[in-house]
């Protein structure tokens, strides 16, 4: 038999609980309507509304002094107030995410950038460290790299004692020319260039050595447009790479055109071949392949896109491929029509045959490894680009499928943890936060449309990275494919009133186009 003391105890006990929880509540509620405001307009009344409704009854409640509805009312106090404590952290991980994305850059594209001073491993050279540079000859090129150049200079300047000829070359191979000519005694190359070695000069660095090397990183702010991206069209041009660092100068292996109408929610999707022949900016606008312009930063590749087709890009998003194992991964899994059985190397680019990858055509689910190898692949399509790029549109459809799921929303905080550090983009803070609260507060499901520029041809070209040596394998893109691309472009940034539209079955988007042709822009009919 319980004592009136016990019985006291056990009172006061609950009475603790019940002033916890009048503490409590109102604190943790409020945060979280404060952190979900981020996120929509709308619920935030209802929520609101709610929260306060459950305190008025649990307030009610405590003046019935039975002791089963004391005790139904306190468990529920405590699963409530459990409740609370995980949305909030659910919540403020989102807002976290976001923030990371926005605010991670910082509006700031960086650019990692690897100088290496090499001389050649011959008889005659006696140079072996940077200092016996000094009264000797050292060739730069002053066209993509100017900017690295002249900071390797500076370095050189507190190194070396006594001056030292500098030889100017505007491009990379009349350097290397020189170089094995024993014309200039020591030069100065941008690391990723290896990558893009000709057959004439592939084993410059086996035929090297290299005395020195300088890294630079180079922070350049890229503001978006400062639109209202809930209610204006706007572009985004996605440009992805195989490299982990998303930070570093490297090849714009997918390249991708996005027009997003929040109006209609839409999003056109335009996919342009990796070996397009487009003017290089960073190359005073000779003719290269899109591909190559990504060593000279993304916005390189952007203004290349911006001169070729005559359209605006207001945003955009560089990524690495590394990324879509760890996304598709936690996202548990995406189901992706398979256009062609492929078989493709490992994320390590292994051709062990235990380490292949391979895929059956069909609708599947795919985990993170074979979503990468299905939108690296292209070896097995006809036209080897276009096939990737229409396997990476896939990929992509499967991953916006999934993320508006039950359980791809469930997991959204953990995609967004991830981001950041594959992601690099110039969308403001407040931009992304708008823009997820009307998607939040309409519920519209999203349709996505395609356009492929299938009409150009492949070719061969000296290449602008490439040098005057060897041509490379290109991508002629036609030119109606590129007034399709300005015409879908015009339609959709201003819209037309129907009695203003015109139909051709010939051409659709000519009437609309405002492309004029450029000179040095090679286009087939």
């Amino acid at each position: 038999m319980k004592t009136k003391g016990q019985l006291k105890r056990k009172i006061s006990w609950g009475r603790v609980i019940d002033c916890i929880y009048l503490i409590a509540y109102p604190v943790i509620a409020g945060y979280l309507l404060f952190l979900l405001k981020k996120f929509t307009n709308k619920y935030i009344i209802l929520a609101f509304v709610a929260f306060a409704l459950i305190y008025a009854i649990c307030i009610l409640s405590m003046f019935l002094k039975k002791q089963a509805i004391e005790i139904v009312r306190r468990i529920l106090m405590v699963l409530i107030t459990g409740a609370l404590i995980f949305a909030s952290v659910f919540v403020k991980n989102l807002s976290d995410g976001f923030s990371g994305i926005t605010d991670g850059s910082n509006n700031v594209s960086e650019t990692k950038i690897t100088m290496d001073i090499m001389v050649l491993n011959n008889e005659i050279n006696t140079v072996e460290n940077i200092e016996d540079l000094s009264g000797k000859s050292i060739g730069f090129q002053n066209a993509s790299d100017k900017k690295a150049c002249e900071d390797v200079k500076k370095d050189l300047k507190k190194r070396i004692s006594d001056t030292y000829e500098q030889i100017q070359y505007e491009d990379y191979q009349s350097m290397y020319d020189a170089y094995y000519r024993g014309l200039v005694d020591a030069i100065v190359v941008n690391r990723e260039q290896k990558n893009l070695l000709n057959s004439v000069y592939a084993g410059l660095y086996e035929d090297s050595t290299i005395i020195e090397s300088f890294t630079y990183t180079y922070k350049n702010k890229v503001e978006g447009n400062n639109i209202d991206i809930t209610k204006e069209v706007f572009t985004v041009y996605i440009s992805a790479t195989d490299e982990m660092d998303v930070l570093s100068e490297s090849l714009s292996d997918m390249n991708m055109i996005m027009i997003i109408n929040p109006n209609t929610n839409h999003i056109t999707t335009i996919s342009i071949p990796r070996d397009s022949f487009v003017p290089n900016p960073a190359y005073y606008g000779k003719n290269d392949k899109l591909t190559h312009t990504g060593w000279n930063g993304v916005t390189n590749t952007i203004e290349a896109v911006e001169q070729t087709f005559q359209i605006d890009i207001d945003f955009y998003a560089k990524i690495s491929f590394s990324s879509l194992i760890e996304i598709v991964d936690t996202l548990g899994g995406i189901d992706v029509n398979v256009l062609n059985a492929i078989e493709e190397q490992d994320e390590e680019r292994s051709f062990a045959e235990e380490d292949l990858i391979r895929l059956e055509a069909g609708y599947q689910r795919l985990d993170g490894r074979q979503a990468l190898a299905y939108a690296r692949h292209r070896k097995s399509y006809l036209n080897q680009d276009i096939g990737r790029n229409e396997a990476q549109l896939e990929v992509i459809k499967g991953i916006i499928n999934k993320v508006t799921t039950t359980e791809g929303i469930s997991k959204i905080d953990d995609v967004l943890k991830i981001i950041p550090k594959y992601v690099i983009m110039n969308f403001s803070d407040q931009q992304l936060s708008s823009f997820v609260r009307k998607q939040v507060d309409d519920l519209k499901g999203w349709t996505i449309s395609s356009v492929n520029l299938t009409n150009g041809r492949n070719g061969s070209e000296i290449t602008a990275a490439g040098g005057e040596y060897e041509p490379l394998s290109i991508y002629y893109l036609s030119r109606n494919d590129v007034i399709q691309v300005n015409g879908v472009y015009e339609l959709i940034k201003s819209p037309k009133k129907l009695s203003e539209l015109t139909f051709d079955l010939d051409d659709l988007y000519e009437p609309y186009s405002t492309f004029k042709d450029i000179e040095g822009l090679e286009l087939v009919p």
